[in-house]
């Protein structure tokens, strides 16, 4: 692929991210470029084994990768719309719809289950590790520091983002899957409240708040609060999972029905009759307005000498 580069999303601990756009298609694409040195192979190693094995409509996808320079160069799909974190900070001051909140809830977790099928925790769920891609498309990616346990239950060390790191984690603890759901509920509390559940003065103060479990309830919509209240427990077998949280959007988030349209009698009043009019016209003004072919019994128009006629679809009611 022959590309040139155009501007830097963004920069990290472990490497930058650039625009880029092959000269041949002008399709766009993102360049992670991580340095592979001795303290960095083994990350760039990893995220790009688990990029290659973990396919998903959930995770980013990568397109193309090799090492130039002492670099580890990873062509991915572009995300046009940035990431959560940056979708957070636009719209601070507007509450977040039921819909854009159950969108986002249920692609993270799709993401996170197809991990897990792979024996793969994430271990760095955040909002800036949350892309919105195409068709406004929500997807994992980041896969740096995440791990793969295989037949082990557990992990052990203590890594991740302070602010949705699990208390299991920073007990030292082992720990495995449900520590990604615990990183989910600190995001959906904060795309609720616009503040993070934990915080503190040092790391300490942030570590003994997570530790205990506490975090302000006030401000959370309680049809909300069973959403958080089970992602955010202390207890990782008693932490909501996938089929917890699926069950409780069907549970309070029913699906309305799409074929429902209201009724406006005052429209048929108004609506042409199709008797003495060219078939081309017609047909234009039987698109137009819905019509379908109202077919009658077939005796009854050979004894009464009647024809079919176009009669307007009826909504649902």
């Amino acid at each position: 692929m022959n590309f040139k580069k155009l501007h830097v999303l963004g920069r990290g601990s472990y490497g930058t991210v650039y625009l880029i756009q092959d000269e041949k298609t002008n399709k766009k694409y993102a360049l992670k470029k991580i340095p592979y040195k001795k303290d960095y192979i083994k990350s760039c190693d990893n995220e790009l084994k688990i990029l290659k094995i973990a396919k998903s409509d959930y995770i980013v996808g990568i397109i193309e990768y090799f090492i130039k320079d002492n670099y580890l160069n990873i062509i991915m799909e572009y995300a046009p719309y940035g990431d959560l974190r940056q979708y957070m900070d636009k719209y601070k001051n507007k509450t977040i719809s039921d819909r854009t909140l159950k969108k986002i809830t249920m692609s993270v977790i799709k993401g996170l289950k197809d991990l897990n099928k792979y024996g793969i925790i994430h271990r760095d769920i955040k909002p800036s590790n949350i892309l919105i891609c195409d068709n406004y498309k929500i997807k994992l990616t980041d896969f740096g520091i995440s791990k793969i346990i295989k037949n082990k239950y557990a992990a052990y060390t203590k890594i991740g983002t302070p602010y949705y790191m699990s208390p299991e984690m920073i007990s030292g603890y082992g720990y495995s899957y449900p520590v990604d759901y615990w990183s989910l509920g600190c995001i959906i509390y904060e795309l609720l409240t616009k503040k993070k559940p934990f915080t503190g003065n040092s790391i300490y103060s942030l570590y003994s708040k997570i530790k205990v479990g506490y975090y302000s309830k006030i401000e959370i919509p309680k049809r909300n609060q069973e959403l958080v209240n089970g992602l955010l427990n202390k207890d990782p077998n008693k932490r909501f999972n996938y089929n917890n949280v699926i069950n409780y959007f069907r549970k309070h988030y029913k699906i309305k029905n799409v074929y429902k349209v209201k009724s406006d009698k005052k429209s048929y009043d108004k609506l042409p009759k199709l008797n003495n009019i060219e078939s081309k016209e017609k047909i234009k003004i039987k698109n137009k307005y819905n019509y379908y072919l109202n077919k009658i019994n077939d005796r009854y128009n050979i004894r009464f000498n009647k024809k079919n006629k176009y009669v307007v679809k009826k909504p649902f009611y």
